[in-house]
Formats: structure tokens, sequence, C-alpha cells
């Protein structure tokens, strides 16, 4: 009778630890599902990150178009995310040539920052700073910060933490600054330390530049016109098919160039080549070659379109919306020395 009183006692047991067994599974599949749908979150945020940088794309075009532009033309463009550093400075040759861009993760939250910069030539003049917020692109730094960049002695650098410190020094050499931290809520710089003449210690400013970020050793694409930059290297690998044709300045004068040959209208005959050294996608130099040793060889110039002819002050008026060379013997060229192709 023992025996038998057990048995129901034995199958209750049983039926719970299965019970238990199959609770204890479920719940293990659970949580493999909540693991997987995770990372599956995970790895759909990093894919948006990832995909948002291409809003960056819109400011890059507009700055690419600028290098496109004469002064004139760009002072009369509608920009949306162009700068004023961009439009002050871009021209102003002999001090940087050219614009770049770059990323760097400021705040070390997964999204890189775009950087834009007057270079590559010599160094990177810091203009203009974006970042991604929400999903949304946002400019970090303001049209006055933009032009201060490049007043006299003065510039912009970013330290690794995130932070913007401006610099500029007076004609004595007594330095100034101010130091700005990045509120990472809205991607804006906050003012946190200045030194004027009134207040303030530089030593402040130098200890945190120790911390900036090495411009050079960042991955820097290079924002320019790709047309010209297509003709540069068309001209540095001998080929001048954009030269060939018949070119007439106001006087009616005329020229004939085909290949590398330039024929004048009393029958000269020169050769010429790209004079490398002193040419870029705003002019190119070219040197000519001269029968005898005694004559004097004429200095050639092509401007492409869009270009100003600018060989000092004030800037030679020509047509920007077409190609132009100029042909001069002494000094910088005149109106009459500009020649307009009139036939291929």
């Amino acid at each position: 009778m023992k025996k038998l009183w057990m048995m129901p006692l034995l199958i209750l047991i049983l039926a719970a630890c299965q019970s238990n067994t199959v609770e204890e599974a479920e719940k293990h599949d659970r949580n493999e599902v909540n693991e997987q749908e995770e990372n599956q979150n995970e790895n759909n945020e990093e894919t948006e990150v990832a995909a948002d940088l291409s809003l960056y794309d819109h400011v890059l075009k507009e700055y690419e178009a600028l290098t496109e532009m004469s002064m004139e033309e760009a002072e009369n463009a509608s920009f949306d995310y162009v700068k004023s550093g961009g439009l002050f400075y871009f021209y102003e040759g002999g001090i940087h040539e050219g614009l770049s861009a770059a990323y760097y993760d400021l705040n070390g939250d997964g999204v890189d920052e775009l950087i834009i910069t007057l270079g590559p030539q010599g160094s990177h003049s810091l203009i203009d700073l974006y970042s991604i917020v929400d999903g949304q692109l946002v400019s970090i730094f303001t049209d006055d910060m933009s032009a201060a960049a490049m007043m006299k002695r003065s510039g912009y650098s970013l330290t690794k933490k995130g932070n913007l410190i401006y610099m500029t020094a007076s004609g004595q050499g007594d330095r100034y600054g101010k130091m700005y931290e990045l509120n990472e809520a809205t991607m804006e710089y906050v003012e946190i330390y200045r030194v004027s003449q009134a207040e303030g210690d530089f030593a402040e400013i130098e200890k945190e530049l120790e911390n900036k970020i090495d411009f050079a050793s960042l991955d820097w694409e290079r924002l320019e016109n790709k047309a010209g930059r297509m003709i540069y290297e068309s001209f540095q690998s001998g080929d001048y098919a954009a030269l060939e044709g018949v070119w007439e300045n106001g006087n009616e004068e005329s020229v004939t160039i085909k290949g590398n040959e330039i024929t004048f209208m009393d029958g000269r005959k020169l050769s010429f080549a790209l004079a490398d050294e002193y040419s870029d996608e705003k002019s190119y130099h070219f040197a000519v070659s001269v029968e005898n040793e005694n004559d004097f060889p004429p200095r050639l110039i092509y401007y492409p379109e869009n270009m100003e002819i600018k060989l000092g002050e004030p800037v030679l008026l020509s047509d920007t919306n077409q190609s132009r060379i100029t042909i001069t013997y002494a000094g910088a060229p005149g109106e009459e020395d500009v020649f307009y192709k009139v036939s291929e």
C-alpha cells in the first residue's frame, strides 16, 4: 500500500521538473531572441550613422562649385553652406591654394564631423565645420567665426577633446585668443576662456594647444575645379589639345596653335611647353622657345573659364565665360594682350 501511495507523488515531482525545464528552455530562447534583436538594432544604428554622412555631400558640392567661379561670380552667388572664410580668402593667391575637406569625430559619438580648410599648400587654415545631429546637418562654425579665420596673424585649432581655440597676435607680438567648448547636445561652441589686453593668461591657451589635432595627419580630400584639373593633367602629359585653334585679340591680331607650336601673323613659329613650377588650375604658364638666343621669348599663359586674370592689382578685366590666353613680352598684360579662341 505504501508503494501505491508514493506513485502519484513521484508523478507530480517529475511533472514539476519537466515544467521547470520547459520554462528554462523558453526563457533561454527569449533571451536569445532579445539579444539578436539588440544586435540587429545596433547594426541598424551603425548603418544609419554611415548613411547619414551623405548629408555632407551638400556642403562639399557647394565648396567645389566655388572653386569653379570667378570672384565676381562667387560674390553674386547664393550659397546655403559656403562661409565667409571661403569667399574672402579662397581667391587670395600666395596665402593658401585651394580648399580641402577631412573627417574627424570630435566628441566620440561615432559620427565624424566635416572639416573644411584652406589648403593644402603649406598648411591648413580652418574655415568651416559641420556635424550631424538627429539626422540633420548642423553648422558648427558661424559666419563671423569663419570670416575671422584668416585675419592677419589669426587662425583656429581643434583639440582632440573637440574644443576650439582661436588665436591672434598684435603688431607688437602680444598674443590673444579664446577657447570654446563643444556643447554636445546642440553641437555648438560656447566660449569658456578669453585672453585679451585686460584679462586672461595666454599660457592657459598654450597648455590646451598641447592636445590639438595635427591636421597633417588627417586624410584630406581636395575640393577643386575638376574640369580644370583634367586640363592641367593633360598639359602635364604634353597634350595641348585644349589650346589648339585660332586665337584673336581686340585689335584683330591672331595666332594659331597646333600641338605645341604657336604661329604668329608674321609667319614666326615657336614651340612651347608647360612650365609646371609656375602653373596651377587657375593659370597655366608656358615656356616658349626661340630660334635665336638673342631673341626675347614671349610669355604665354592660358586661363580656363571662370578664372580671372590676376597678375598683380587690379584684376585685368576679361570675359571669364571663355577660356583665354595672354601673350606678353614684358610686364603685366593689358587688354590688348588677351586673346580669345575664335575657331578650332
